[in-house]
């Protein structure tokens, strides 16, 4: 998309190359400049993009390196999301769960022990795990996070919404 005359600009972004937005990305702006230069080359470690001298649309290529990107857990949903003082079965969406070694809830950051977890199951994709869960007649009401823990992390501790369990 050219910007001024005689010049032409690609933006790539490193977004698409299926890393998570927890992950930092890279952005390469490359600018061609006007004739007579035939072509612009920008090239950083394990990055090459060459944008040829031409009219628009012009071509622009990227080679790189494959990036392997390890995801902690991701809680997206749980169900029942709101419970009285009892014991039941817990059901918890998301991605990254296998291998799951634990399911905790947290209360203003910190490990509320009014809340416990047993028995984790893990299905075969680690898309959703089931627990079995007692929340104390102690426990305050109030929303607490669901986070899981896998050999590659913790989920979030922050509230995304799908993580948040509600004591009622």
């Amino acid at each position: 998309f050219p910007t001024a005359p005689g010049s032409a600009q690609a933006l790539i972004v490193g977004a698409a190359l299926g890393v998570s937005l927890a992950t930092p990305v890279v952005s390469v702006r490359v600018t061609a400049p006007p004739a007579p230069s035939p072509s612009a080359t920008v090239t950083a470690p394990g990055v090459s993009l060459q944008v040829p001298a031409a009219p628009a649309p012009a071509s622009a290529t990227l080679v790189a390196p494959m990036v392997a990107v390890t995801l902690a857990p991701v809680v997206t949903a749980v169900s029942p999301s709101a419970a009285t003082p009892s014991d039941f079965t817990l059901t918890v969406g998301g991605i990254g769960f296998s291998g799951a070694t634990g399911l905790r809830f947290l209360l203003n950051n910190a490990v509320d022990g009014a809340v416990s977890a047993s028995d984790l199951v893990v299905n075969a994709d680690g898309t959703q795990a089931t627990a079995r869960i007692s929340v104390a007649p102690s426990a305050a009401e109030g929303d607490r996070i669901v986070q899981i823990t896998t050999p590659l992390g913790r989920s979030t501790a922050a509230g995304t919404g799908g993580n948040r369990f509600t004591v009622e």
